[in-house]
């Protein structure tokens, strides 16, 4: 378990140190904010309200229950992506963003990292 939390670290670590600016660089997420609209349509984000969480995250697991009764009361098609999983890390990467912390968040443009209660998460996806 440790060795895949490493990995997972390691990966994390070189994808955010790219030095190259190119047209489809990652943007790695640090902290609260938001995406241009312009950038947003870019990585595809745009109406979409993503989870990037972790197994191993203990945050992660008592915030998902939550963000989980957030969507369906609000009719939103989220997505949850355990980075720990090769799959989801890959697609994690293909909205061309990368993050430092999990949970974090993406609502629809809007970036928020760390844990959060439902009615938070009803309140941001209005």
């Amino acid at each position: 378990m440790l060795k895949r939390i490493l990995l997972v670290f390691v990966l994390l670590l070189l994808v955010g140190c790219s030095q190259d600016v190119q047209e489809n660089d990652i943007f790695t997420i640090t902290s609260s904010g938001s995406f241009s609209h312009e950038d947003c349509d870019d990585m595809s984000l745009t109406g979409k309200y993503v989870m990037v969480e972790s197994k191993s995250c203990s945050h992660c697991q008592e915030t998902l229950p939550y963000f989980i009764e957030a969507c369906e009361e609000m009719n939103r098609d989220c997505i949850i992506l355990d980075v720990s999983e090769q799959d989801d890390f890959n697609e994690m990467l293909s909205y061309g963003i990368n993050v430092m912390y999990t949970p974090t968040f993406v609502l629809d443009c809007n970036i928020y990292v760390g844990a959060m209660l439902k009615d938070d998460y009803v309140l941001l996806m209005q």
